[in-house]
């Protein structure tokens, strides 16, 4: 499939490269639409987009404002560029943000797709989802979509290195917020002082000795066995992975989908997480790892960890291989592209008989005219 992109160089997180990446999108067309001054300027303001300190911020009404003002401009741009370039048909993939101005004009020539909802409001007329428990979470609220489908995220295994020779340490990859689940680590540690807990993940303000996580400070000289890593960049993050003894993901929060659990499977790790989210659709309790409700779960599973084999992670984490769900996304894309064949063409018949039943009409007054004069 190939296509046009439009770039705005925001997007540098995994979540929304991954699926432009490999061969289920391949761009013949690369167009900036904004330029390295204007971003700069807007780093200026905002502070930077793609620091993994971004999600940690506190939103405020003037962050929003900016970053509104910074997508109109991105907008009346790419809707100069795709005026040019599109054709009747064509698929106008949006990752995360809802383009009103470009739907009012393309609508009846594009076909706008949303291909990873994973938070927030849905972004297009179609939707692709990456649970079933997120979809379910998610249109509740959402207003009424053309189509929606679920399509879990894929993965490349080559990112990752298996491992079935483990470490003694409980691996935890996430922002250092109580959302995350971060405070529960802690009090597992405490409980387990027989175990090393290594915590990967940004957390501003913190230092060797101090983990922040939200609003609070931990001394971290109380928990001898946790060290803080801070954010792990990629080789890192998959020397941790690949030699953990498990990855432990205790969200409070219903995860739209988890990336992390898929990423322990492609390094042979075992994972134990909350169970609610997509959780329950990814981890096969006793299989890959552990569900937990409770803290005594919590407790159990760290005792029961090691049952679980390296190669059956593996096998799992292979069922997401961008090989394997490639033709989920294009059967997806098909469907969509004949429904709308369809569509347009009855609406085409359709005005084809108004106009006929119009042109009837006037043929059958011209005799009733004709028959009066007469």
């Amino acid at each position: 499939m190939h296509g046009l992109q439009l770039t705005i160089r925001l997007a540098s997180s995994r979540y929304f490269s991954r699926y432009l990446a490999y061969y289920f999108f391949s761009c013949s067309d690369y167009v900036r639409i904004m330029f390295e001054d204007e971003f700069v300027e807007m780093e200026r303001k905002v502070g930077s987009l793609n620091s993994a300190s971004y999600l940690c911020r506190n939103v405020t009404l003037e962050l929003n404002r900016e970053i509104d003002d910074f997508g109109r401009v991105y907008q009346s741009r790419a809707i100069e560029q795709l005026r040019t370039r599109k054709h009747v048909g064509d698929f106008l993939l949006t990752f995360c943000c809802r383009f009103r101005e470009m739907e009012r004009e393309f609508s009846d020539e594009l076909i706008f797709i949303q291909p990873s909802c994973f938070g927030g409001d849905t972004k297009a007329a179609n939707v692709i989802f990456p649970s079933h428990s997120y979809a379910n979470l998610v249109l509740k609220t959402s207003p009424p979509l053309h189509s929606w489908k679920v399509i879990p995220p894929f993965f490349n295994h080559h990112d990752f290195q298996y491992c079935d020779k483990k470490e003694d340490y409980v691996l935890f990859l996430g922002r250092m917020q109580d959302c995350k689940g971060a405070t529960i680590i802690l009090d597992l540690a405490k409980s387990h002082p027989e175990k090393r807990f290594v915590l990967a993940g940004y957390s501003e303000g913190s230092r060797e000795d101090r983990l922040r996580i939200d609003d609070r400070l931990y001394d971290l000289t109380g928990y001898p066995n946790v060290k803080h890593v801070g954010h792990a960049k990629p080789e890192l993050r998959r020397e941790f992975l690949s030699k953990a003894k498990c990855l432990i993901q205790p969200s409070r929060y219903k995860e739209p989908f988890g990336f992390n659990v898929i990423e322990a499977y492609l390094s042979g790790t075992p994972v134990i997480t909350t169970n609610w989210g997509a959780f329950l659709e990814t981890v096969k309790p006793e299989a890959t790892g552990f569900r937990c409700s409770s803290w005594g779960e919590f407790d159990d599973a760290l005792k029961r960890i090691c049952q679980i084999r390296p190669e059956r992670c593996l096998a799992e984490g292979l069922l997401y291989t961008e090989q394997n769900l490639y033709f989920q996304y294009l059967r997806y894309f098909q469907e969509l592209r004949l429904e709308t064949c369809h569509m347009r063409i009855a609406a085409l018949q359709k005005t084809k008989k108004k106009k006929g039943r119009a042109a009837l009409k006037v043929r059958k007054m011209d005799v009733v005219e004709a028959h009066h004069r007469h």
